[in-house]
């Protein structure tokens, strides 16, 4: 797992009370797997866990993955701002609906809002906001298609060479209606 539950400590990204759920790191690994192996095919994935696992020091092209970098398309320059940034907003978006509900002796509940507090009437605009920064950074751009400038879509393009085993699948956006 790269990302973990740290990564959740500060806005916009802050899931509060991670310490109450136990099943907050779980979830985490189970949906980096899950946009990993969307985004990078599952032969890179595991190609990429094992290289950080393994290199000491990390090998570049892993290390550029993981950390972001700068990459040249159409003679600019661009940045990719690592693995991290892109796949939190994607998780976050997932957790939002997950986080809402607590499993008590009675089943499952709504957690409770403090009492000043209130309900966005819209849950669902939060939770697609995230989720479309997510596909964003990955890199498509509705609707012209894939996006080269400043996106993992763009580094990976210009990086082929060094990973010669991904499989792309790039996220779609979303909207309130999960269409």
């Amino acid at each position: 797992m790269i990302i973990d539950p740290t990564d959740f400590n500060d806005k916009p990204y802050k899931v509060p009370n991670q310490e109450e759920n136990r099943d907050f790191a779980a979830f985490i690994e189970a949906k980096e797997e899950e946009l990993a192996v969307m985004i990078l095919g599952s032969e890179l994935w595991e190609e990429f866990k094992e290289g950080l696992a393994t290199s000491d020091p990390i090998d570049t092209i892993w290390e550029n993955l993981k950390e972001g970098g700068f990459y040249d398309y159409n003679n600019k320059q661009y940045e990719y701002k690592g693995w991290v940034d892109m796949i939190r907003p994607g998780i976050f978006s997932e957790w939002l609906p997950e986080g809402a509900y607590k499993l008590t002796n009675v089943g499952y509940v709504v957690n409770s809002a403090p009492d000043k507090s209130t309900l966005a009437e819209d849950q669902f605009a939060f939770q697609v906001t995230h989720w479309n920064k997510f596909v964003s950074k990955v890199g498509y751009s509705y609707p012209y298609g894939y996006n080269y400038k400043n996106s993992f879509y763009g580094f990976m393009k210009a990086n082929s060479e060094d990973y010669p085993s991904w499989h792309f699948k790039c996220p779609r956006y979303k909207n309130r209606y999960d269409l």
